[in-house]
């Protein structure tokens, strides 16, 4: 018995060793993904101890728990003791393979020290690029008027590259091959193609096609391609009748559409009498290519019945054999947020005061306003918007890893929060299918005498990667701005009422970011900057405008007006030192018609010019002359003359000029003489 009990006692501490150092091991317990994931998606990670304590559950947190590969930039937040949300600044990369390696940093705030395996890790991926729904339809061709063709429009689950995917498609139909031409020029998720129609078909049966897309097709923006050949069977519908091929329901952007796609186009021009919802409701119909879009206030999670009328009516005289009807399901929409208009800038204090907004599917909205200083403007416009990354390892072990992330707009160095608040999206004021954010003066401090610019900063509370960034300019002062080689002039308006503004301080400011010097507008909003070479080396780059509490400014090389596309020669004067200006009932005329023509004379100071003679000559497309009227300017300055053109008149461009009374050409105008029915 002795000797039992000592193997016995020997033996145990190697079973319990073991047993002690596995339950002390930090594990990953679960996950709230599979190996695919969405590519806007939070990732949950539970462990099987407790690591934090309660004081930091709900809190955001840039400490680098989890490293991503390929680098995937977010924030973390403990949403219990033993889990860990990641919330990524941006949507995952398309068709991308990506791992998540548990860092030590994931013990830091863990009073227990337990053991750390260096191969905690999850794998997942994007969805892999592959085409979705295929549809081949009649359409009228718009490179041969009059001819018909049919059209497939391929469906991807990302966008791609027409040019590309041309190179890597097949198309055949009951093996022979069929050539086809490429329709789409931009990268999108759906791509059009157009092969000619198919001899000897008969019009009551459909045609199978076989498409077939090489391997090695890429995904726009990313440098993913497709491993695996893509093989899609689709069918040309028969042309002899009018069918519905799909109907579906979705949200873009926000707003609700329905679209109905048939075998051919449809060609009724009231289309609302033809197209109905079963619930009453406000809604337009638009004509597509090869169907109809619907768009409306549709809500998610709703059904509506859409019915439409045997009089539908196609491009090859067909119609609907019934009446047709179809129920339309609407599910829950992604969230959207976003500024509904990118490029506008500047909100005046005179007005409602209200930012439109795009938004969808968020609760809560964190919106932060930030001041950026006048004196910080130029060197802030200059670097424009970024989105950067850096790591830093502060701790002595060298686990501690942080990474620091850039907004779209950095502005640490240049300005400060004036106003940080999270509001409830379903407080925001309503206009038809927008959002309305009010900006309250007080809160952005308006009247404090440090000036400047804002940028408005919104973000979800809960997905990192739903926020955006816009500056505005808070000012009813329009600018607009006229440099020439040595001056430069400005004109101040009312951006609400465009009347002129007076008395506004307009300080110009060079490149390195020097008040240079100031004028101020007179009583027409206009102020004039002269010898601008004087104030050399300094290049002026900048205004700025002060009205009262208003402020406003201007970046001369972002607002410059390229004027390639417009006439700017100015005006071609004449040695009579007279302004000419010709008209006439019309500038068309027929053979047997009389033309009548007016001119008015001025000085370049617009000064009326009376009584003197002037000639008005009428001269035949060949160039001889048709007919010459000598005038007398009346009263107003004015003179007028007919020409009646013979029904044997010769057609083509006529040429009208006016002449002083000493045979000096003022202007001509071009008339057109032509056979057509009125």
């Amino acid at each position: 018995m002795k000797k039992n009990f000592v193997l016995f006692a020997l033996f145990a501490p190697a079973i319990l060793l073991p047993a002690c150092g596995g339950f002390n091991s930090l594990k990953l317990s679960s996950t709230n993904f599979t190996d695919e994931i969405d590519q806007s998606q939070n990732l949950v990670f539970t462990f099987n101890k407790d690591l934090v304590a309660d004081s930091i559950i709900g809190k955001w947190d840039t400490a680098a728990y989890i490293n991503f590969s390929p680098a995937v930039h977010g924030k973390f937040k403990w949403t219990s003791k033993n889990e860990l949300t990641f919330s990524p600044f941006v949507p995952f990369s398309p068709a991308t393979d990506y791992s998540a390696i548990i860092t030590p940093v994931i013990m830091s705030k863990s009073k227990i020290k337990y053991a750390f395996e260096k191969n905690i890790s999850a794998s997942f991926h994007t969805p892999y690029l592959k085409a979705q729904a295929t549809q081949a339809y009649w359409a009228v061709s718009e490179r041969n008027a009059g001819n018909v063709e049919v059209r497939i429009t391929m469906n991807f689950n990302y966008p791609v590259k027409p040019n590309e995917l041309a190179s890597l498609l097949h198309i055949s139909s009951k093996g022979k091959k069929i050539d086809f031409e490429q329709l789409s020029v931009e990268p999108a998720s759906q791509i059009s193609v157009a092969i000619a129609p198919i001899e000897n078909a008969n019009k009551d049966e459909g045609i199978p096609l076989h498409l077939a897309i090489d391997k090695g097709l890429h995904c726009a923006g990313s440098s993913s391609v497709s491993k695996n050949p893509i093989e899609i069977e689709t069918s040309i519908p028969p042309r002899g009748k009018l069918m519905v091929m799909e109907m579906t329901g979705q949200f873009v952007d926000g707003q609700g559409e329905i679209k109905i796609n048939f075998n051919q186009p449809v060609v009724n021009d009231d289309l609302k009498s033809v197209v109905k919802i079963g619930s009453p409701m406000t809604y337009k119909v638009e004509l597509l290519d090869g169907g109809i879009l619907i768009k409306g206030e549709f809500q998610p999670n709703n059904s509506y019945n859409v019915i439409l009328s045997k009089n539908l009516k196609g491009v090859f005289g067909n119609t609907l054999d019934q009446d047709y009807s179809q129920y339309v399901s609407f599910m829950e929409q992604q969230p959207i947020l976003s500024f509904a208009s990118d490029k506008s800038i500047y909100l005046t204090p005179e007005g409602a005061k209200n930012i439109e907004l795009n938004i969808s599917g968020i609760e809560k909205l964190k919106v932060t306003v930030v001041r950026i200083y006048e004196n910080n403007i130029e060197a802030f416009m200059r670097r424009g918007d970024s989105y950067g990354y850096f790591y830093d390892d502060d701790s002595e072990e060298g686990y501690d890893y942080r990474w620091h992330d850039y907004n779209y707009y950095s502005y640490e160095n240049y300005g400060d929060v004036v106003s940080s608040k999270i509001i409830n999206v379903k407080s925001l004021q309503r206009d038809g299918g927008s959002s309305l954010l009010h900006l309250d003066l007080e809160q952005m401090g308006y009247n404090n005498q440090l000036k400047g610019i804002y940028i408005v900063k919104l973000e979800d509370t809960s997905r990192q990667w739903l926020q955006v960034s816009k500056f505005i300019s808070y000012s009813d002062i329009g600018l607009i701005v006229k440099k020439s080689a040595d001056d430069i002039f400005v004109f101040a308006n009312s951006i609400k009422t465009s009347e002129s503004l007076s008395g506004v301080k307009i300080r110009f400011i060079s490149t390195n970011n020097q008040v240079v010097t100031t004028v101020t507008t007179n009583g027409d909003g206009f102020a004039h900057l002269e010898n601008t070479e004087g104030y050399k080396p300094f290049n002026i780059g900048m205004l700025t405008a002060r009205n009262g509490d208003d402020f406003n400014f201007m970046i001369l090389d972002n607002t410059e007006v390229e004027t390639s596309r417009y006439d700017v020669g100015g005006k071609n004067t004449n040695s009579s030192n007279y302004d000419c200006f010709i008209y006439g009932d019309r500038d068309i005329y027929r053979p047997g018609d009389t033309i009548h023509a007016n001119t008015i004379i001025r000085t370049f100071d617009w000064a009326t010019v009376k009584n003197i003679p002037v000639k008005m000559k009428l001269l035949s497309p060949n160039g001889k002359e048709f007919k010459t009227v000598k005038q007398k300017l009346d009263e107003q300055g004015a003179a007028e003359a007919s020409f009646i053109l013979p029904v044997s008149a010769m057609t083509g461009l006529y040429t009208l000029e006016v002449y002083s009374g000493n045979d000096v050409l003022m202007n001509y105008e071009k008339l057109s003489v032509e056979e057509f029915m009125p």
